[in-house]
């Protein structure tokens, strides 16, 4: 990656975040007009005696009032914009038009009209990944109150009269003592954190899960193509290639981000880590490792692992076309060399409960071993070339001796126990007829 890629790069992911909804193209138009109508107000007021003596003055003075009308009109330029801000973060706390049918009320139309007036009319509002989210509301703090009529509501159905009494009287007992005391802190917390309970949710919900990521917290993706081209290294090429096509334009923020309305943004920091992702095992809790960039991805196939360049130089600008994706995937098809002791049985470990993993890979994965699983971890994603073939038609015909929809299903969902990296955010399944699915951990 070059240094004007990795300039693009930083204003694209970091100081268009501070200046949206306004642009530095605003700011090239709105900061010369403001220096001509202020010089042209002083101009009435008497402060300069005509047009033409101010112009051909060349004096510090004269260019210190241009630095000054400058300076003046960059910050009423950065005001207006922050307020432009202000006003669409709390337009968006709305949520009235999620509740509405296919004819809006006149409440939902004029909140539409007025992002749009902010916005301007075009669709979408922004084309580029982050831009929006800095007018994305923070997500709210409900109110203690609430949530106990919501645990109590759920619980109620569960318990025996006198037990939910019980709940009833601890639940009223906390709402009056610690609860509010926690509320402060909920609420102290929402002020520093675009939201409150998203770093808690990861850590408890997953990363401090001490248990096997197969099946347990793992999820699985089937092909929605019934007919596909029977070729599996074109299949694997074709997936491939829109994979990391999507992947660099993540990279380089040009994905258009999900737009609700053609007005309503959602939030987009779960797509920055779909890929160059890796759940890193630790005794105690694990870790998301984030690769800013991957120039390679890792190929599976009969027990054995290859890493496959996605670029076609070392300048890292042109990605492989499908045709040389399906070259790299026939050639290791067609490779008829057998796996290392343990290879294929090494996939095995991510399968294994999490503290178990972390001390066998502190143990032995290094020197050769840990450059070879930096490879895998550090790889946009992993493809496995699987040597079973499936069907994914839902009704298959009558006497059909290829496994159907259901059998497909658990193959993607744990494979062989050894063919999938589990701790890789995706891994795409293609088998040999063709058809593929994915296998994606869970966190991320």
């Amino acid at each position: 990656m070059n240094l004007q890629d990795r300039i693009r790069r930083f204003h694209r992911r970091n100081l268009s975040l501070g200046y949206y909804p306004c642009s530095f193209r605003s700011a090239m138009i709105f900061v010369p007009c403001f220096i001509i109508i202020s010089s042209y107000t002083e101009l009435l007021s008497g402060v300069k005696p005509n047009f033409q003596a101010w112009h051909d003055t060349a004096s510090t003075e004269s260019r210190d009032g241009i630095v000054t009308h400058a300076l003046v009109g960059l910050v009423l330029w950065m005001i207006l914009g922050m307020l432009r801000k202000i006003i669409l973060r709390r337009l968006l706390t709305y949520r009235g038009w999620m509740f509405e049918g296919n004819v809006p009320s006149l409440k939902t139309k004029l909140f539409i009209v007025t992002i749009r007036l902010l916005c301007g009319w075009s669709k979408p509002i922004s084309s580029s990944l982050y831009d929006l989210q800095s007018i994305l509301p923070s997500l709210p703090v409900p109110k203690v109150k609430d949530t106990l009529n919501q645990y109590l509501e759920s619980i109620e159905p569960l318990v025996d009269s006198d037990k939910f009494q019980e709940l009833k009287t601890l639940a009223a007992e906390f709402a009056q003592k610690s609860g509010q005391k926690l509320q402060r802190y909920l609420i102290l917390k929402s002020w520093l954190a675009p939201n409150y309970i998203s770093d808690w949710w990861e850590d408890y919900v997953y990363l401090k899960c001490r248990g096997s990521l197969l099946i347990d917290s793992n999820y699985y993706a089937v092909d929605t193509l019934q007919e596909t081209t029977p070729d599996q290294a074109s299949r694997a090429a074709l997936l491939t290639y829109s994979a990391v096509a999507t992947m660099k334009k993540i990279e380089d923020c040009t994905f258009e981000p999900i737009i609700a309305q053609g007005v309503i943004p959602l939030c987009a920091w779960q797509v920055e880590r779909m890929f160059n992702t890796t759940r890193v095992p630790g005794e105690n809790i694990d870790t998301m490792q984030h690769e800013q960039f991957s120039d390679h991805i890792v190929v599976h196939h009969k027990g054995r692992y290859f890493k496959v360049n996605i670029y076609q130089d070392s300048r890292q600008e042109k990605l492989l076309s499908p045709a040389e994706f399906k070259l790299q995937f026939s050639r290791i098809l067609e490779d008829t060399s057998e796996p290392d002791l343990g290879e294929d049985k090494l996939a095995a470990l991510t399968a294994w409960d999490r503290t178990s993993w972390a001390r066998a890979r502190q143990n032995y994965f290094k020197g050769g071993n840990k450059l070879s699983l930096d490879s895998i971890e550090t790889s946009a994603f992993v493809v496995n070339l699987d040597e079973e073939q499936y069907s994914m038609k839902c009704l298959q015909n009558p006497g059909s001796q290829t496994p159907g929809y259901a059998e497909s299903s658990r193959r993607l969902f744990h494979g062989n126990g050894c063919n999938l990296w589990l701790d890789k955010s995706i891994n795409f399944i293609v088998f040999k007829n063709g058809q593929a699915g994915g296998c994606g951990e869970h966190t991320w």
